[in-house]
């Protein structure tokens, strides 16, 4: 089934989970911390998307947006950063870009309570879609396109127990259990690290050679369409197939960059 393009009548949601543990604090060689560099790369996209929602002086409202960070200490937190609209997002975006800084705090303590964060994504997108359902059954919107979650680690699960991997592979299947019109939700995961050889979008688990990391995520993410491999392709990511893993572990500095940029943006083209 083809993707819903984003638009008014048909409006997506992206999500962004965003790991803030401790480990986020390790600073590259430039002296920017992975927080960091995560928040700009995950700022920047969210830009690119709302820019796409405006044509002249018309603003539409092609998406809604929520930011989940996820971390803690001494007890695991999670949180809703943000969500709002696209448009809404509009005068804060256009100060930061003339001023500089993001809107999501570089923060990083603590735990990595990726299960909580899936389900805190779950709870979100159940409401989002339950409400979409009614605007599709009074004939506001003409569809309901597959929400798009995007979760950026450093690690695996870690919440001081040792049922922390399992709780996450099972909060991931249920998520990956809703659907829209067009769908079951596309859930990417990206892993970044200064270390190891970059693997992006792997169609065979072998490749990861034993890397705990990614074969957890291997099993936690979507598979990609022949529309989503030939949209890498366009974008320069090269070896990317159907049936492909939308996930990377070991993504560094413009990697980081691209792959988030890509995932956001899948749902406003169609592709």
């Amino acid at each position: 089934m083809a993707k819903l393009q984003w638009g008014q009548k048909t409006p997506g949601h992206l999500v962004f989970l965003i790991d803030q543990s401790t480990s986020m604090n390790v600073k590259d060689s430039n002296g920017k911390t992975r927080a960091e560099k995560v928040v700009e790369a995950v700022h920047a996209a969210v830009l690119d998307c709302v820019n796409g929602c405006i044509s002249g002086t018309n603003v539409k409202n092609r998406f809604f947006l929520t930011i989940i960070g996820y971390g803690g200490a001494p007890t695991p937190t999670v949180n809703t950063i943000r969500e709002d609209w696209a448009k809404n997002l509009i005068p804060e975006l256009q100060a930061l870009k003339a001023n500089g800084g993001t809107f999501i705090p570089a923060e990083a303590d603590g735990w990595t309570p990726m299960a909580e964060a899936f389900d805190l994504a779950k709870e979100c997108l159940e409401g989002w879609l339950e409400a979409c359902q009614e605007k599709l059954d009074d004939g506001s919107y003409l569809g309901i396109p597959a929400p798009v979650i995007i979760n950026i680690t450093d690690g695996e699960p870690c919440d001081g127990t040792a049922t922390a991997k399992d709780r996450a592979e099972a909060s991931a299947k249920d998520l990956l259990s809703l659907s829209g019109t067009d769908g079951n939700v596309t859930l990417f995961n990206l892993h970044i690290s200064d270390e190891g050889v970059e693997i992006v979008f792997p169609s065979d688990k072998n490749v990861l050679n034993g890397c705990p990391e990614g074969e957890l995520l291997f099993d936690m993410s979507s598979d990609m369409t022949q529309e989503m491999a030939d949209a890498a392709k366009e974008r320069g990511i090269e070896g990317v197939c159907a049936g492909a893993k939308c996930m990377a572990v070991n993504a560094k500095g413009d990697t980081i960059t691209t792959l988030i940029s890509f995932g956001s943006g899948s749902g406003m083209t169609n592709h």
